[in-house]
């Protein structure tokens, strides 16, 4: 017996939501296990620097046990992820380009945003990028400070000081016996 919207109680109608929302999402494909972050879909990707951007695409497909399958996309053209995995938000993805040789990406997502460390022969760098087809801007890579310009306390200073003594000391009394 059906009964009209106005009869049902709030608990009889969350339960029908539920119910409908469950098969609607069963109906729609798999379900990803619990713990692991969907990165399905369509990624603008910068892996480039500030001054000289180099725009990608990922179009990812993500299976419920977190393997990865899709295409790595870059000006010249795309080519088939051969081998990609999600673990929890962490993520890696390799492809063989038109050289032969391998393109790896190692990185993480937060929301809509990943970044890591893409790997191509010996060359690797930065990437970082947003769900959709708007690419962000690269950021700054991490630079070490030179050698030299980092302010040190008197205790530091003194420290190496003593240890760079020490050691000239040894050098001079085992080489004068």
């Amino acid at each position: 017996m059906l009964l009209s919207p106005t009869a049902l109680t709030w608990g009889t109608r969350m339960m029908r939501c539920t119910i409908i929302a469950t098969i609607a999402a069963t109906a729609s494909g798999a379900q990803i296990s619990p713990g692991l972050v969907d990165i399905s879909g369509k990624w603008a990707i910068n892996i480039g620097t500030p001054a000289a951007p180099e725009f990608r695409t990922l179009d990812a497909v993500m299976s419920a046990d977190g393997t990865l399958s899709g295409t790595l996309g870059s000006p010249t053209g795309a080519v088939p992820i051969t081998t990609g995995r999600v673990t929890g938000t962490r993520f890696v993805l390799s492809a063989t380009l038109g050289t032969g040789l391998r393109l790896d990406y190692d990185g993480v997502v937060s929301h809509d945003t990943i970044r890591g460390t893409w790997r191509y022969d010996k060359y690797q760098g930065a990437f970082i990028g947003r769900r959709g087809d708007v690419a962000p801007r690269a950021e700054a890579p991490l630079v070490a400070p030179a050698p030299g310009t980092l302010a040190i306390d008197r205790a530091g200073r003194n420290a190496t000081i003593d240890s760079m003594m020490s050691r000239l000391r040894s050098r001079d009394t085992s080489a004068h016996p």
